[in-house]
């Protein structure tokens, strides 16, 4: 398959971006919502923690499925764009919780640090053999539908390249086809 990777590269360089500003309006709702505890308590920092984890791992996973719907690939270089991008979402997001540091956060953060790390490096191993979490990586299946503006034509559906005698004959597929996209990218 053909593809521009430099596409690619700006594409999930915008999801890096996107998990940072994510995780930035996390953080001002954990912080406006700190005052009890206060802005620098322990518990703060942990909050930031739970919510950069989350973050991170849909950034990574939204741009695991993003790099193989476009391009069919799971290693070589799209290996390598993802695994960029998911070090660069959890440079972003660290940096983000280090700018709020105080001296209570310094351990959670560097501890945040680590299991971002560690669950990306999980993440990305799946990637690497087809996975995304415990689900096959597979690409968006293709329906097509054909309506002719002919006195008394029939709609026609099918999955994939068809013509008629083809949907006669693929109708089993065409409704896996249906239920497949019914149930979305993560079957």
């Amino acid at each position: 398959m053909t593809y521009d990777l430099h596409y690619l590269s700006r594409q999930l360089d915008e999801r890096a971006l996107k998990a940072a500003e994510e995780f930035e309006i996390e953080v001002a709702n954990l912080l406006s919502s700190a005052g009890v505890n206060g802005v620098n308590s322990s518990r703060t920092y942990l909050r930031f923690s739970a919510a950069g984890a989350d973050v991170a791992e849909r950034g990574v996973k939204d741009a695991i499925q993003f790099a193989y719907n476009y391009t069919g690939e799971h290693n070589g270089e799209v290996f390598n764009q993802v695994s960029y991008c998911a070090k660069q979402m959890v440079d972003k997001i660290v940096g983000i919780a280090r700018s709020r540091n105080s001296p209570v956060g310094t351990d959670i953060i560097n501890k945040m640090e680590v299991g971002l790390h560690e669950r990306n490096e999980i993440i990305l191993d799946n990637f690497r053999h087809g996975m995304i979490g415990s689900a096959k990586l597979k690409n968006d299946g293709v329906i097509n539908i054909v309506q002719s503006n002919s006195p008394g034509a029939v709609l026609q559906v099918g999955s994939g390249n068809f013509n008629k005698s083809a949907y006669n004959k693929t109708q089993g597929s065409l409704v896996q086809e249906i239920d497949r996209a019914l149930l979305g990218p993560f079957e």
